[in-house]
């Protein structure tokens, strides 16, 4: 939709996102501004009825509202102009917790969007039901000052400005949402809301926010296990286009993630029939490297008046992020609304202070990023005070020990008592903290002894268990001065505009009858066949037939790859008239070096000399060079395959999103005889020969022996074969595998068939297909990759420097693709499997951590004395005190945890004390649950460590050094 109106009377504003942030954002600028601004609002959740109003979309147009209730704290709520605080709460305003109130979602959707008509009336702002998109007309032209992306996590601005996200960790939940009648049995009465918040402020299991205890939603933490199994039994369920039923236990058994969600439920007193959604979540708590940019557009000259010099002439504007664009937050601890909200008034406050002189609006364009620089550092301290003071907090304390500790100790008579007692007293000094504090807005209800007892006595023992083992909210940590907007943008309230005056009695708009877009992605992939893209070209191809894959119904999608540039100016002249219709949208998607001596930059002047701010996206990972390509409007660059997807439409929407379902359109080649499309590459894998590539290197311990299979069957031919030698301990197989074997069958069938001769053998799967493959990893030890070094990593080649000449290895390969049958590998025999009496494992935990991994190592290896040190103090006594037999040890291997939480230490500081001591250059191993995760927080590693979060990798550290003494 074009956007007119003066540039000199006002400033024009674009907000991608009409959510709770998005129109508290434009409630606040023009209740500020007035008539100095205009604001135009981008929302695709939006549709037009029949008579021309807007509304949102709901379950007669095939749409899923939100259902979480969320607390709105009342430091943020003061903030807002007396219109806003009235009409917010007019219907709901309900205070659960002390200077807060709960509200759900939906509510403040509603209200904010019935707040905001008498703007859209008087024409300062605009509701535009789609989504801004690369191609919307006024990214195209630029004819905007201010671009503001209130657009969600997965936000579009920020992609379209190259602004990178950083995580700080994920964790994993499910939310289970309830709606309970007015008129239900006295038995099924829900709790009381006090007593809600004892019961979820006294453990981190579960969280219930409601509103007015009937509806709302119980989260429940789970650790990485239970998640698993809840996406792949929701999976189930939608591939068999069955609704769910807590009640009925053949479809929904009393597996490991059923019964904790049931015992949630117990434990709130909440009954499963009145449950009518669960959907897991995903929480990765992280924040954009920067919430504001400068943005460059050239400006369309006049054809009457040419400049003599034929010289460009160029704009500037600013683009900024606010809510979850911005940051997202772990919502136990929660306030993701509240940060969002804050951010929309002190960007709103910010915009008014720049336009603002001698007491009155004057206007400057273009606006300077420098006057945005409080804004900057307002996010900067709401980033720390909310990650770092809040969601960090529970993100470093996850629930995985105390879940393994409930299963092993729960049925045991004595423990059941214990942690029966334990809970109880921590729920009564939870209602005692509570009840003391003078705002507790349930002082009119006190909760007694029984009610805490009758709920404990509502759950299993292992549930119990759990909640007396979880640690209650860490509140004191949590505690401490709010980041408040008036701080450092204050404002009077009492200088809000009044309500405008009505010039537009109603905005003619037709019913939602939205165009099909037809949406052509052109792929430039060079002639080198990459085989990421080609595989990522492919995937997208099937996708239609995925389920986790879901696009816009309202678009249809059609692809040509070419290989040259000269190819894509070929097909762009030759379709030009056709591919400017105005149902067409062409994307580009291109690699960064094109036919050797070519890069990006000749692709985007080929491509926009014919049609022109067409959106190009890159596919590299040579981020230091593409800087000069970034400097061209509407231009990303990514290394992240989902990325590539969702720029050409596929939204990797959640599971049990139940307003995605959707058809899609796609072509191997155009079907419109219009535009005549060029052949698409067709690929041939093939992966070999790695062992004559110069930069690849293997450990000098260990030999490495390959064998290759077609089928399922031969594979199993070849284990059977060499079963026995298959067990000697010095023999490590490992097996790597496609995603589909033979057609019909695929990687799940090879692990169930390698295990069921040699169990526990790692399996590396390669493939792009990551939407496919998530039931295959839930058997342990099992990885997928589509990077070739992580195949090669896994199969023992280590990308180690061009120097490195201390790696030089034997390597045999044997093929057995021909018809001569399977060829047996051979196996490697040793002289003897003794290991000096000298040798000592230290290992830095309990252990009870891995008895299986304890129990393998003392098996294969009887002679090495083990010493467990269950804590960093306790290894530091025993080292201090025996360090000078250490050194005399001729091997002395030492595992330890990433992290000792309770001590604030971590393994950097194992290394210190090996070095305070003396005992440096022995073998150090890291333990931890995700190397990727750990290398990201410590990136900098000490030297001659090396970190496992696999206990096959662990062993095979071990048996490596143990090997030295054989």
């Amino acid at each position: 939709m074009p956007i007119k109106v003066g540039d000199h009377e006002h400033l024009i504003v674009v907000v991608s996102g009409g959510g709770p942030v998005g129109l508290t954002f434009a409630l606040h600028l023009t209740m500020m501004m007035g008539t100095h601004v205009k604001i135009f609002i981008y929302e695709g959740r939006w549709f037009v009825d029949q008579q021309g109003r807007i509304h949102w979309q709901g379950e007669k147009q095939g749409k899923t509202r939100r259902d979480q209730v969320v607390t709105l704290q009342d430091h943020v709520i003061k903030q807002m102009p007396e219109y806003i605080k009235q009409g917010l709460f007019q219907n709901i305003n309900e205070r659960v917790w002390p200077t807060s109130r709960n509200i759900p979602i939906r509510e403040v959707e509603d209200r904010l969007f019935d707040l905001i008509q008498p703007f859209v009336h008087s024409g300062q702002i605009e509701l535009i039901p789609e989504n801004l998109h690369e191609q919307s007309e006024c990214l195209i032209k630029g004819n905007f000052d201010l671009l503001v992306g209130t657009d969600g996590s997965n936000s579009f601005v920020r992609r379209y400005c190259n602004i990178q996200m950083m995580s700080e960790g994920l964790e994993y939940a499910c939310g289970v949402a309830y709606d309970i009648p007015d008129n239900v049995p006295p038995t099924e009465e829900p709790l009381h809301q006090a007593l809600n918040c004892i019961l979820t402020v006294s453990q981190t299991r579960y969280l219930v926010n409601s509103s007015t205890s009937r509806r709302g939603y119980l989260n429940v933490r789970l650790i990485q296990d239970e998640y698993d199994e809840l996406r792949n039994r929701l999976e189930t369920f939608q591939l068999r286009n069955e609704p769910l039923d807590l009640l009925d236990y053949n479809k929904c058994p009393q597996s490991p993630v059923w019964t904790i969600i049931r015992q949630g439920l117990d434990f709130f007193k909440i009954s499963p029939k009145y449950v009518f959604r669960v959907i897991p979540i995903e929480i990765n708590v992280r924040q954009a490297s920067i919430v504001a940019r400068e943005l460059r557009y050239e400006i369309e000259t006049d054809p009457q008046k040419v400049n003599k010099y034929n010289e460009k002439r160029y704009k500037t504007a600013l683009a900024f992020l606010a809510g979850d664009a911005a940051m997202c937050v772990h919502f136990w601890p929660g306030r993701g609304m509240n940060s969002g909200m804050k951010a929309a008034i002190a960007l709103a406050r910010n915009i008014l202070r720049a336009c603002t002189s001698n007491n009155a609006i004057n206007i400057r364009k273009p606006l300077r990023f420098l006057d945005f620089l409080d804004y900057e550092g307002f996010m900067a301290r709401l980033r720390a005070r909310e990650q770092q003071g809040r969601s960090l907090r529970v993100l470093v304390d996850p629930i995985d020990k105390s879940v393994e500790e409930a299963y092993s100790y729960a049925y045991n008579p004595y423990c059941y008592e214990r942690y029966i007692t334990n809970l109880i007293h921590k729920l009564k000094k939870t209602r005692q903290r509570l009840q003391e504090n003078p705002e507790w807005p349930h002082k009119s209800k006190p909760i007694t002894d029984d009610e805490l007892q009758t709920l404990s006595n509502r759950i299993a023992p292992y549930a119990v268990a759990q909640l007396s083992l979880a640690n209650p909210w860490p509140t004191r940590e949590m505690s401490g001065a709010d980041v408040l907007v008036e701080h450092i943008f204050p404002y009077d309230l009492n200088r809000f505009l009044p309500l405008p005056v009505t010039r537009l009695p109603s905005l003619h708009r037709t019913d939602s009858m939205m165009p099909r877009y037809n949406y052509q992605i052109l792929w430039i992939t060079d002639d080198n066949k990459n085989e990421n893209i080609k595989n990522i070209f492919k995937d997208i191809e099937n996708s239609q037939n995925t389920l986790r894959l879901s696009i816009n119904k309202d678009c249809d999608y059609q692809m040509t790859s070419v290989q040259t540039i000269d190819q894509a100016k070929q097909w762009l002249t030759t379709n030009q008239e056709s591919l400017r219709q105005p149902h067409i949208r062409l994307k580009v998607v291109t690699l960064w070096t094109i036919q050797k001596d070519k890069t990006a930059i000749d692709v985007i002047r080929a491509v926009r000399s014919i049609y022109s701010r067409v959106p190009v996206l890159i596919f590299t990972t040579k981020q230091d060079k593409i800087r000069a390509a970034l400097e061209f409007p509407n231009v990303v660059a990514t290394d992240k395959e989902y990325e590539v997807k969702e720029f050409v439409g596929l939204n990797q929407g959640p599971l049990w999103n139940s307003g995605c379902q959707v058809s899609y359109t796609m072509t191997n080649s155009f079907d419109n005889k219009e535009i005549q499309p060029l052949p698409i590459i067709t690929s041939d894998t093939n992966i070999e020969n790695s062992q004559n590539t110069l930069r690849l290197s293997t450990n000098k311990d260990c030999d490495y022996q390959m064998t290759s299979v077609q089928t399922i069957d031969q594979a199993k031919q070849w284990l059977t074969t060499n079963q026995e030698s298959l067990r000697q301990p010095h023999i490590r197989l490992k097996v790597v595998t496609l995603w589909t074997i033979e057609k019909d069958r695929t990687a799940i069938d090879v692990i169930r068939t390698v295990r069921s001769i040699c169990s526990r053998v790692p399996v590396l799967i390669f493939t792009t297909k990551q939407d496919k493959i998530r039931a295959a990893l839930e058997f342990p030890n099992v990885v997928a990759t589509d990077k070739e070094y992580e195949v090669k990593e896994f199969v023992g080649l280590n990308q180690g420097p061009l120097s490195n000449s201390g790696c030089q290895v034997s390597y045999t390969m044997t093929k057995s693709f021909g018809n001569k049958g399977i060829q047996p590998l051979p196996i490697i025999t040793s002289d003897t499997n003794c290991v000096s009496q000298n040798a000592m494992l230290l290992w830095i935990d309990s252990p009870k951590n891995d008895p299986q991994l304890t129990e393998e190592v003392q098996t294969n290896y009887p002679p090495l004395e083990i010493n467990f040190q269950p804590t960093y103090q306790d290894a530091r006594k025993y080292l201090n005190d025996n360090a000078c037999d250490i050194r005399k040890r001729e091997i002395f291997i030492t595992i330890c945890r990433a992290y000792y939480t309770k001590e604030s230490k971590c393994f950097t500081d194992v290394v210190q004390l090996f070095r305070d001591l003396g005992i440096g250059n022995r073998p150090l191993a890291v333990y931890t649950l995700s190397t990727i995760t750990l290398l990201e927080k410590t990136p900098d590693l000490p030297t001659g460590i090396e970190i496992y979060d696999n206990p096959d990798d662990l062993f095979a550290f071990i048996s490596r050094y143990l090997a030295k003494t054989i």
